[in-house]
């Protein structure tokens, strides 16, 4: 029988009740009952029958076959899966860490039932019964659980784990909620709004005032006949006003404009190099988890081998073939695999911590992805922090993707691409503007404006009296003497050139150093992982001596355990030589600006799977 995991509904887009879903998918088994038996009774001519017994057996199987067909099939739809025409419902077995059930299905089954014909569905379930139905000796094995594709998980961050996409999908996640890239994303919308603040500053201006008040006013003046005395009690006054100002030569605001775009592409760098600060932490922080599950993994097959020396050797000592020093060594050694253990758990704490942090994953996250992983709610033992962490490769120090074979082409394109020196470069150009705009202050400035007024009794000596004022004119200033401020300002811009340049070279020679270094970790971590797995493969070889010489009588079980610690040993030595070489990578890949989703999400498919 044909299964098929896509399910397609027919009928208009709705939400099936498990009521009306289990009456669609349960005539299916009977269907199937109907189609073998159909299979056996029309045998082509000249065929030998089936005699009582055959046909007794032969009804037992199906009704075997129908029962787990009907109850697979009801177990295939959730109560909340959502039935669409347009795009049909795919079932697919649930990701590595989510269910405990195998990884891939074993079968498919296709529901198209409310549009085919009775003979229609009962022809194709008999062609399909007499290819696949198994024998009466052998009864198929049960189906593997699985989830809908799209169901709601509580489960966080979603996007990337469990499966593929991991390292992906977490620098995602920390895009959006890593504290220090979000001060830098602040830190960015600041710098750009120079820009907008100086173009603002060249555009037309359009201003407004509006005065009133009650007043009271006496006066005194002198005249031929004497002075005269007035007084003028509670009478209002107002004024009210409106200007366009537009500005026709301005050195300063054209200074500032071009200084307020040197600053947003300053800014916009910077945000670019805080965003592979974070890749690198990221790509850091598993690659130490990575290592660490390693670590912790080892110790405990580690401290398994020296509990049974250890009582190996207290047994011969009893017996007298062994001595006391034998029995401490044996001691010492369990002692040392226990702080192993215990340290390779502090690091696996911390690097969960951390990549909580960095990806805001609370706690409540943390116990339902070890939940989900297999392990128990307890999310602060050493078995849930390895379970969440990533399972490098053994090849993984061998197969990074390089961008560029040799060295001196990674110093080139980090001169080119670095963001770091690139915001430097903005850098010293946004210096070099405000250098500009300090000695744009000598030179005069000319607006043209527009204004219209109207006032009554605004003045003392324009009691009850009313004007209305147009005026349109150009007004020049002209800076004449500022007592050395425009001068000294002059002098402190060319000291922040002079500093802005330096710290471009110090930049570029940082950068320079790091590659270098950062290039020749990679090659010896890589000749050292290359060592490590020729090391494990001979060991392997060795276990298997061991193995089969414990078997024939010619080794004993003390040869097998130390060829065991040696292999455990070796597997530590490659994981952290991997994990260093991982974070090299990270680093040089940063320093020419190639770390982002799409990058890691191609490392990931070729160099991690998961455990």
């Amino acid at each position: 029988m044909v299964l098929s995991q896509t399910f397609a509904s027919p009928l208009r887009s709705r939400t099936a009740s498990p009521s009306r879903k289990r009456s669609c998918l349960a005539p299916l088994a009977p269907l199937a009952l109907l189609a073998l038996a159909v299979c056996i009774g029309s045998q082509p001519a000249g065929a030998q029958s089936l005699d009582a017994s055959q046909s007794q057996t032969a009804l037992q199987a199906l009704r075997q076959i129908g029962a787990r067909i009907s109850g697979a099939l009801q177990s295939l739809v959730p109560p909340q899966a959502t039935w669409q025409a347009s795009s049909p419902v795919v079932v697919q077995p649930p990701a590595a860490g989510l269910s405990r059930a195998p990884a891939q299905a074993t079968s498919q089954v296709t529901s198209q039932a409310s549009s085919q014909t009775t003979s229609q569905a009962t022809s194709q379930a008999t062609s399909q019964a007499t290819s696949k139905a198994p024998s009466p000796a052998a009864p198929p094995a049960p189906l593997p659980s699985t989830v809908v594709t799209g169901a709601p998980l509580a489960i966080r961050p979603a996007e990337g784990f469990p499966g593929p996409g991991r390292l992906s999908g977490d620098l995602r996640q920390a895009l959006l909620h890593d504290p220090e890239y979000q001060s830098a994303i602040a830190e960015r919308d600041a710098g750009v709004e120079n820009l907008e603040q100086a173009r603002a500053a060249l555009l037309p201006q359009v201003s407004s005032n509006l005065q009133r008040s009650i007043n009271d006013t006496d006066s005194r003046s002198q005249t031929a006949l004497g002075p005269v005395e007035r007084s003028f009690n509670s009478y209002p006054a107002y004024s009210a006003s409106v200007q366009l100002r537009q500005a026709l030569y301005r050195p300063k605001s054209w200074a500032t404009l071009a200084l307020g775009r040197a600053q947003a592409e300053l800014s916009e760098l910077r945000l670019l190099a805080a965003r592979q600060d974070l890749a690198v932490r990221l790509i850091g922080i598993h690659s130490e988890w990575a290592a660490a599950a390693v670590a912790a993994a080892s110790a405990e097959e580690s401290i398994r081998v020296y509990e049974r020396l250890l009582r190996n050797a207290q047994r011969q000592f009893s017996a007298g073939d062994a001595t006391r020093t034998d029995v401490e060594v044996a001691r010492a050694r369990l002692s040392q695999a226990q702080s192993q253990l215990a340290e390779a758990g502090i690091t696996l704490g911390n690097a969960q911590l951390a990549w909580a942090q960095i990806t805001g994953t609370t706690t409540v996250d943390l116990v339902r992805l070890a939940a989900a992983a297999g392990v128990r709610p307890e999310h602060d033992t050493a078995q849930g922090h390895t379970a969440l962490a990533l399972s490098l490769a053994e090849q993984t120090a061998e197969d990074l993707p390089l961008s560029f074979p040799l060295l001196t082409r990674w110093q080139e394109s980090a001169l080119e691409n670095n963001p770091q020196i690139r915001a430097q470069r903005s850098a010293v150009q946004a210096a070099r503007e405000e250098l500009r705009r300090a000695r744009a202050d000598q030179y005069p400035a000319a607006d043209v404006y527009a204004s219209r007024s109207h006032s009554k009794s605004s003045l003392d000596n324009t009691i009850g009296t009313e004007f209305r004022t147009s005026q349109i004119g150009v007004q020049v200033s002209v800076p004449i003497y500022t007592s050395g401020a425009i001068s000294s300002a002059i002098r402190q811009s060319e000291a922040n050139v002079r500093r802005a340049e330096s710290d471009l070279q110090v930049a570029v020679a940082r950068v320079s150093l790091q590659i270098d270094r950062d290039w020749r970790t990679l090659e010896a971590t890589r000749a050292e992982a290359a060592a490590q797995r020729r090391t494990i493969a001979a060991l392997r070889v060795v276990m298997e001596a061991a193995t089969r010489g414990l078997a024939a009588g010619v080794a004993t079980r003390g040869e097998e355990d130390q060829a065991m610690i040696q292999l455990l040993n070796a597997r530590r030595s490659l994981a952290s030589a991997n994990s260093r070489a991982l974070v090299a990578w990270s680093r040089l890949m940063a320093a020419v600006g190639a770390l982002n989703p799409e990058t890691l999400s191609d490392l990931e498919g070729a160099l991690i799977t998961r455990q």
